[in-house]
């Protein structure tokens, strides 16, 4: 009796490792891969799981802005492990069948094996750019910080293995609807936005030099005033690529640069006026020390 309890326990435990080795894994124990879609995080040192929770907050709250609150799944809760093992198969089955709602099945956290950067996958119908921008358009006008571990965030529409041919087919699919469109508009001012960490198979230029390719001689670049952003990130192995607008005026997506206010310039006569007062009361003080310097010289 106690054999047969033994090996059907030892059989639940292999059961059950073999599901969560597939699993979404809540503390990010799988990786980044080619295919994927989602946002790149860039956090504070040591926050990574704290970063984590809050932009699961926060991206919760702007997916149900944009697609409307999203019902979950019967039995679901991602942060359990106990269970009877047929309930633990269901559960992967109904996963895969149906796209996750749930926040922290929606923005999944995998690995990168880097410090201070994070990768969230997003699933259907959340798309990366739409969220981000959305959400940065938001913290633009309103000033009011939404973070306290993120400072920036990079929407990835799909990403690749990191070499120049791989590179070429994912941009040629990312950026046909925006640069190749039938009947679509010319002449579109558009910049490069590229970062390599840790990787060595390819360079930026070659990078610079397969996107220019790709986009072709129909559009212009302009690094300043871009309509378009094309954000490349070369992480270790893998390479994330996106076509974000308004980068420059969101501070290259930079959460606490947005949430500093600017401190108006001055007018050139405000500066003048500003320069005479200074001039006068430099004068003023001249004249009390030189009056005070008299006045002691004759009491001697």
């Amino acid at each position: 009796m106690g054999k047969r309890g033994g090996a059907h326990t030892a059989k639940q435990k292999k059961i059950k490792k073999s599901l969560h080795s597939k699993g979404s894994h809540k503390h990010g124990q799988t990786h980044v891969e080619p295919g994927m879609q989602g946002i790149y995080c860039f956090v504070s040192m040591d926050r990574e799981r704290q970063a984590v929770t809050e932009l699961r907050n926060v991206f919760g709250e702007y997916m149900e802005k944009l697609y409307g609150p999203q019902e979950k799944m019967v039995g679901e809760d991602s942060d359990s492990e106990e269970g009877d093992v047929s309930d633990l198969l269901d559960k992967e089955l109904a996963q895969l069948k149906n796209p996750p709602t749930d926040k922290k099945q929606q923005f999944e956290w995998r690995k990168t094996n880097m410090d201070c950067i994070v990768f969230l996958r997003t699933h259907a119908p959340v798309e990366p750019v739409e969220l981000v921008h959305r959400l940065l358009s938001d913290l633009n006008q309103s000033k009011q910080k939404m973070t306290r571990y993120t400072q920036r965030l990079h929407p990835v529409q799909s990403t690749c293995r990191p070499y120049v041919e791989d590179i070429k087919v994912m941009a040629k699919k990312l950026l046909a609807p925006h640069f190749h469109a039938e009947g679509g508009t010319k002449g579109i001012k558009w910049a490069i936005e590229s970062r390599i960490k840790w990787n060595d198979n390819v360079t930026r230029e070659e990078v610079i030099e397969a996107i220019a390719e790709v986009v072709g001689t129909d559009h212009v670049v302009n690094l300043k005033q871009p309509e378009l952003t094309i954000v490349v990130d070369i992480l270790k192995n893998v390479c994330g690529m996106s076509v974000v607008r308004d980068y420059p005026e969101f501070k290259k997506y930079n959460l606490e640069k947005i949430n500093e206010v600017e401190v108006p310039k001055k007018q050139p006569e405000e500066d003048e006026r500003e320069a005479q007062a200074s001039n006068k009361r430099k004068a003023d003080n001249d004249d009390v020390s030189t009056g005070e310097a008299q006045a002691v010289k004759k009491s001697k």
